[in-house]
């Protein structure tokens, strides 16, 4: 009964905004109103096949924990099932190895079926209503849902709906030349349009996949292929589009997915005179598909991968007041690129100005912190087209690519440079955390003290994630400290520079402290509510321009957490410390050590600091 009550309230609450939100994009359809009460069909059914389980965790986080996802106990994990587990039963199987890390969030990329061949790491979709045939069947999947629920994990998969494979039906069907899917995306007849568009659109791929159409011999025609050319990109401005997107993810909530990443969310709507990123239209679309979810599984939370320059990254979380909510959580891809720089420079001012430069979270929503993932480190986060005062020019982007390649004299880095050419801006760098931080090199050499420096850099790192405000996320690996894998395109050398920091899960000689270490940090951050994602994130001027400082304050208490970008001691007077009211003793949480901050603060080489001001 309770359920039904609350799924009354519910569209009560969202009717208006989801055909609102829809009358905005598709408004001017002849057949609006029909094609709206199909979508309303389409939730009422998916709530009335949403098993019990399900309906009932729901409610939970309707009601009594709403917070679910802002909560300091939050810790995230992204593997490749078959290099982390083999299969779905071998990710069951080491769910305790989880438990000990501190999981409660993981991520099963590649999940959904892919195109056979190459499939960009699988996220070419062939078929949405099945999985990777090399991970088990669709109940497999659902089993090990359920399981990791049991446990207090949350299951997320990506969900790849700017675009589908080449293979994938629609596709055929439209290749075949069938109206109704030749209008599920972008065909050109006249090369002229293609190249209208392409003049103001960025190349993803500019090396192994340039431009942004395909011509296709079968349809005679160019189609959109912002990616790789067998990924077709959806057209939006078709409601059929909207309405299969979302019953596929009402299906796939009904099997007890809880997360669900949304790739490539940047590039949904596409208008000719625009470079197609970040358009309002996106953000209407991700409003609806909020919406729909919030009406049909408010237990699931949306998730954008939104690649995107500094300033608009928290746009898709909504407008500031929280109006008009997007997703709950997005990638601060921002963040990650600028920790590399200062690590690489041994200096925060870019980092601390660029941060203090983004708005406010809106309510209820929060950041995916993390320092690697499947996809390259992107400088192009650290650009901004509005000439920002700390933005990174192209020459500050090719010293970054050459230090992270260990180009430099004094680098202590082994990565690769990712699709970077003379004629186009873009630049990106591969590679694990272990190896672009410094350990491959200094265990190749045997070099103890380059060994200990460089496992201060990878704990300094996830000493900032973890505390500054959202879930933090281990990429698999890096809590063993993985190398790269320099054999990735043995078997496949059409594989992308991308694969060499995707290698299977092994045992390392200082993965058991890597690990030790992460595990005791995720149980501290557990024990903090100053933590919680609600509790603002201030950044603060250290005075030291080799110390990033920031401070997490509320009613239970302030923390301030330092870190030193250098590898030399650094210095922070107490004349700084008393500016921000923190005269008094701290606690350093890690070590339990006070401090008497009238003193001033000496910090090691790499070393990370959490201070709690005792009230």
């Amino acid at each position: 009964m309770k359920n039904k009550i609350n799924i009354a309230r519910r569209l009560t609450k969202y009717q208006t905004v989801i055909a609102d939100t829809l009358r905005d994009i598709y408004g001017h359809q002849a057949d609006f109103d029909h094609w709206l009460a199909e979508i309303f069909a389409l939730v009422t059914a998916a709530i009335d096949q949403r098993p019990a389980y399900l309906l009932d965790l729901d409610q939970v986080r309707e009601t009594r924990d709403q917070d679910w996802y802002l909560r300091p106990d939050m810790l995230a994990y992204m593997c490749y099932v078959d290099r982390f587990a083999g299969d779905f039963n071998g990710v069951e199987k080491k769910i305790p190895y989880l438990k000990d890390l501190g999981v409660s969030y993981l991520h099963l990329l590649s999940a959904l079926k892919p195109r056979a061949g190459h499939n960009d790491g699988g996220f070419a979709i062939a078929d949405y209503y099945a999985v990777n045939p090399r991970y088990g069947t669709m109940d497999d999947l659902v089993k090990l849902t359920r399981v990791l629920q049991a446990n207090n994990i949350s299951p997320c998969i990506d969900f790849v709906f700017n675009h589908t494979a080449m293979d994938h039906e629609w596709a055929r069907k439209a290749a075949a030349g069938e109206r109704r899917y030749r209008d599920f995306y972008y065909f050109f007849d006249d090369e002229k349009t293609v190249q209208d568009y392409e003049a103001n659109l960025a190349q993803v791929l500019p090396e192994t996949a340039p431009g942004n159409f395909t011509y296709i011999e079968a349809a005679k025609s160019w189609v959109w292929t912002t990616f790789y050319p067998y990924q077709w990109d959806l057209n939006y401005r078709n409601p059929a589009v909207f309405m299969e997107m979302v019953k596929v993810m009402l299906f796939l909530a009904n099997r007890g997915i809880e997360v669900f990443r949304l790739d490539a969310t940047a590039y949904l709507w596409k208008e000719k005179g625009t470079n197609c990123l970040n358009l309002p239209k996106t953000h209407k679309l991700l409003q609806a598909f909020r919406a729909v979810m919030s009406l049909a599984a408010p237990a699931v939370c949306l998730k954008a991968e939104a690649i995107v320059g500094a300033r608009y990254i928290s746009k898709y979380l909504g407008d500031p007041a929280g109006n008009r909510p997007e997703c709950q959580l997005s990638y601060h891809n921002a963040l990650m690129a600028a920790l590399w720089d200062s690590l690489a420079t041994g200096q925060v001012t870019r980092m601390s100005a660029m941060l203090k430069s983004l708005p406010r979270n809106p309510p209820a929503t929060s950041w995916i912190t993390y320092l690697r993932c499947h996809d390259e480190v992107g400088w192009g986060a650290l650009t901004d087209d509005q000439g920002a005062p700390w933005a990174a020019s192209n020459d500050d982007l090719q010293k970054l690519n050459d230090f992270y390649e260990g180009k430099c004299d004094h680098s202590f880095a082994r990565g690769q440079s990712f699709q970077v050419s003379s004629t186009h801006s873009f630049h990106g760098t591969t590679g694990t955390l272990a190896s672009l931080a410094g350990l491959e090199a200094a265990m190749a050499a045997g070099n103890n003290r380059d060994i200990t420096m460089a496992l201060r850099r990878i704990n300094l790192l996830y000493k900032v994630i973890f505390s500054f405000g959202g879930i933090p996320l281990i990429y698999m690996g890096e809590e063993l400290g993985l190398f790269n894998d320099y054999d990735y395109n043995r078997d496949d050398p059409e594989r992308d520079g991308r694969w060499l920091h995707r290698p299977a899960l092994a045992t390392t000689v200082r993965g058991g402290e890597i690990f030790s270490a992460l595990a005791e940090m995720a149980r501290l951050r557990k024990r903090q509510q100053l933590l919680h994602a609600n509790v603002p994130t201030v950044i603060i001027d250290s005075g030291n321009i080799h110390v990033f400082s920031f401070i997490r304050k509320s009613e239970a208490g302030t923390l301030l957490v330092l870190a030193n970008f250098s590898p030399e001691p650094q210095p922070l007077n107490s004349v700084w410390l008393g500016k921000h009211d923190l005269a008094r003793p701290l606690i350093e949480l890690f070590t339990d050590t006070a401090y008497d901050l009238a003193q001033g603060v000496m910090l090691a080489p790499y070393q990370g600091m959490w201070l709690q001001a005792q009230e």
